[in-house]
């Protein structure tokens, strides 16, 4: 039955219209002045520690920048005019650039060791080099022969072999295809793969830079009436320009962002951005006596770029961050409402709030002791949250009418909620070593985590400690063993099986469905991320970062997997091809916790630490926003209890008669607890009769939800 602990008609509060919230500001950028003066910084990149590498054109000089230790510069070996031009890392774990004058390729050890290696002709000018998908670097150059600027692509391996192979026209730009060969930019667009055949496409245009897009489509700037164009490998040509520039822009280099936009400089101004649908955005304008040359990635998730004409090198922030205070809280769970509310709850000021599609700000008291901790967005507005202060299950309308359920046999600690793919609401209790359901009606139900399948018998020691939940592609309830290392699997019927995490003692958190159909979950002690199928084959992705304590994680509007790190104030993208980056946050010890995306391509994040919410625009969702969904991708929902009780009239089967087990059926439809075919049969022991102890048996289990 029912438990009725105690109804509210919570008072509003806080109502706020977004604009009171802190403003973090539009994209902060920061410059860097190079040591030596007129250096002409003109390349540049990460390095393989976290480190950005630059080349110093004018001073024949390689630099590197950390925010620990500030500037290193080191000299190339003395002889001619070198001039230092593009630079990249190397599979080797050393970078590699190409000089403008002196016909070599070079390499420089992250300690500072140079070496050069000789290309075969004269007077080679290299324009462009990447790292290859064969380990080797590939470079775009020209070379004069005849009077004529012939091109030329190079291979060097990590040893010094260097191969030549010449094109007609200049080559300028090159990249790493989507499709195992490299291609660049000449006069059209060309590919060559790694044994040395090349085939060059014709394009009405000028191309000069390019990369490979997110898409796997390579994307490149060009000079003449539009600045940037797409193309597939399959040869579909699009191109982009911005609504209006005068005069018009003269774009130079492009490369892939972190957050998956497209990002490049132009010769006469600033840096722009164009997401995957084409839309253009100029993010940083400078003008030509302060233009970016090479703009690249940080391992910070800023854009990192070089400012040649007065001799120093910027880093400007791929997200910009607009913020909301709630006042003496600490926001933790985060939900998104199918009206396109966000839900939150505040653990410190034990308190629920609703950010309105409009940008108001709501908030509702609870009383002290509460401990909400996690909400889920219901039908009709409403949400569902726990309490894990209380052992009770919140539920709250969009008009703030509050009503709350005891959980039966505390302590519960419950910690996560979710709705279910049944049309119930299911969360975690750790301190129960449970799942529990709360039906729309407040019947709850305990479902204990029993011998853990698959990582075989449990002995007495070995506590379940569930605390996170997601539902999965399969229509199975998906959730965080932080007891035993493992992440669970439930049915909707409570058949329950576990499967072991590789890493010791990693403290699983955090759950959600990807669009792979897989779940991804974090690890807390191990700072990384897990993917789990729902056949149970558990990976663990990236490099462990123990200080970086993940915690929460999402699907985000552009499809990428997005986590909070807590104890490194970051946030985490996994890309659908399972590129991971991180960003910084704009507020130093925030504690980031829950994280959830909305359909207008936002991203919305909770900072405990510092009694805000916070969300970024996430321009790379714009081709493909959808809502995010209550249910997860893939998972079937049943109906709402509603819709439920109108399906049923008695003869669920259409046989012209109304049996015993249907009746039982109907009566669990208007109550809305149960489904036509979960029931259990009246005729309970089998023998083809219903005995009166049959129909109470039914009885009995209509009320525990027919589900048992």
């Amino acid at each position: 039955m029912r438990t009725w602990v105690t109804v509210w008609l919570a008072a509003c509060v806080l109502a706020l219209p977004a604009v009171a919230g802190d403003l973090f500001g539009n994209y902060d950028v920061e410059y860097f002045d190079v040591p030596t003066a007129s250096s002409y910084p003109t390349g540049i990149t990460a390095g393989p520690l976290g480190d950005i590498w630059f080349t110093e054109q004018q001073q024949d000089k390689i630099g590197r920048y950390t925010p620990e230790l500030g500037f290193q510069e080191f000299s190339l070996p003395p002889s001619v005019i070198e001039s230092p031009g593009p630079i990249t890392p190397g599979s080797d774990g050393n970078l590699w650039f190409g000089e403008f004058n002196h016909n070599v390729i070079g390499r420089i050890t992250p300690n500072g060791v140079i070496m050069e290696f000789s290309l075969p002709g004269q007077f080679t000018t290299v324009n462009d080099l990447t790292s290859g998908p064969d380990g080797n670097i590939w470079y775009a150059a020209q070379g004069p022969t005849r009077g004529i600027a012939t091109g030329i692509i190079g291979r060097v391996t990590p040893s010094g072999t260097v191969s030549e192979f010449t094109t007609p026209r200049a080559a300028l730009g090159i990249t790493s295809g989507p499709d195992g060969a490299l291609w660049f930019t000449t006069f059209g667009i060309g590919r060559i793969t790694t044994n040395g055949q090349i085939k060059t496409f014709p394009v009405d245009a000028n191309p000069q830079s390019i990369t490979t897009g997110p898409d796997g489509a390579l994307w490149f700037t060009n000079f003449g009436d539009f600045p940037v164009a797409r193309r597939s490998t399959d040869g579909d040509l699009t191109t982009f320009s911005p609504l209006f520039t005068d005069p018009p822009m003269m774009p130079g280099r492009i490369t892939r962002g972190p957050e998956d936009n497209l990002w490049f400089t132009t010769y006469d101004g600033g840096i722009w951005r164009v997401n995957l649908a084409g839309t253009m955005e100029e993010i940083l304008p400078l003008d030509a006596d302060r233009a970016a040359a090479d703009i690249t990635t940080g391992p910070d998730g800023r854009m990192w770029f070089t400012q040649p004409k007065i001799g120093r090198i910027g880093r400007l922030d791929s997200l910009a961050f607009l913020g909301l205070n709630i006042a003496d809280g600490g926001p933790l769970g985060l939900a998104h409402g199918p009206d396109d509310s966000i839900w939150f709850t505040d653990a410190v000021a034990d308190r629920v709030g609703r950010i309105l599609p409009n940008g108001g700000l709501l908030q509702y008291e609870l009383g002290g002791g509460h401990l909400p901790t996690a909400i889920a967005a219901g039908p009709g507005g409403t949400a569902w949250f726990t309490n894990a202060g209380t052992d009770t299950i919140g539920h709250i309308t969009a008009d703030g009418e509050l009503v709350e359920f005891a959980i039966p046999k505390p302590p519960s600690n419950p910690q996560d909620i979710v709705l279910g793919p049944d049309g119930n609401f299911w969360f975690t209790e750790l301190s129960a070593g449970s799942l529990g359901r709360i039906t729309p009606q407040g019947s709850v139900k305990r479902f204990p985590i029993a011998s853990g399948g698959g990582g075989g018998p449990r002995i007495a020691v070995d506590t379940s400690g569930p605390q996170n939940l997601a539902v999965g592609p399969d229509g199975n309830l998906w959730f965080t063993d932080s007891s035993l290392n493992k992440v669970g699997r439930m049915t909707t019927s409570g058949d329950v099986t576990e499967f072991p995490i590789p890493s010791e003692a990693s403290d699983p958190a955090g759950i959600a469905a990807g669009s792979d159909d897989s779940l991804y979950f974090t690890e807390a002690n191990t700072g990384r991320i897990g993917r789990v199928t729902t056949a149970g084959v558990v990976t663990e992705l990236g490099t462990p970062n123990p200080d970086s304590s993940p915690l929460y994680i999402t699907r985000g509007p552009d499809g990428a997997m997005w986590f909070t790190e807590s104890d490194a104030n970051r946030l985490g993208r996994i890309a659908r091809d399972g590129r991971i980056t991180k960003f910084a946050l704009p507020e130093d010890h925030a504690s980031p916790a829950g994280i959830v995306g909305r359909s207008d391509g936002r991203l919305f994040i909770a900072l405990l630490n510092q009694a805000k919410i916070v969300y970024t625009d996430l321009a790379a969702a714009e081709p493909t926003r959808t809502p995010t969904p209550t249910v997860p991708p893939g998972s079937t929902p049943t109906s709402t209890p509603t819709e439920r009780r109108l399906g049923c009239n008695g003869d669920c089967n259409d046989d012209h008669s109304t049996s015993i087990s249907e009746l039982i059926t109907a009566v669990n439809i208007a109550l809305g607890r149960a489904a036509y075919d979960s029931c259990v049969p009246a005729d309970s022991d089998g023998n083809g009769e219903v005995q009166i102890n049959d129909l109470i048996a039914a009885v009995n289990a209509a009320q525990r939800g027919c589900l048992s």
